[in-house]
């Protein structure tokens, strides 16, 4: 796994000519996304991604 992160390249950089998606989720406690793209290998690598704790007070305000 340490030869995994200390090798393998996290992000790429954007190519608007590539397809790009997006995926998000989201929990009762986090919500999350990443932006990926199409390399020329086939497989969707990470441009961006970001993810956020919800705060209680948002709870409080939503019903949960």
């Amino acid at each position: 796994m340490k030869e995994g992160f200390t090798t393998e390249q996290v992000l790429v950089t954007p190519d608007l000519d590539k397809k790009m998606r997006v995926e998000a989720d989201a929990s009762d406690f986090m919500i999350g996304g990443v932006f990926l793209m199409k390399c020329e290998d086939k497989k969707w690598r990470s441009v961006a991604y970001i993810s956020k704790f919800i705060i209680r007070r948002y709870w409080l305000l939503s019903g949960v």
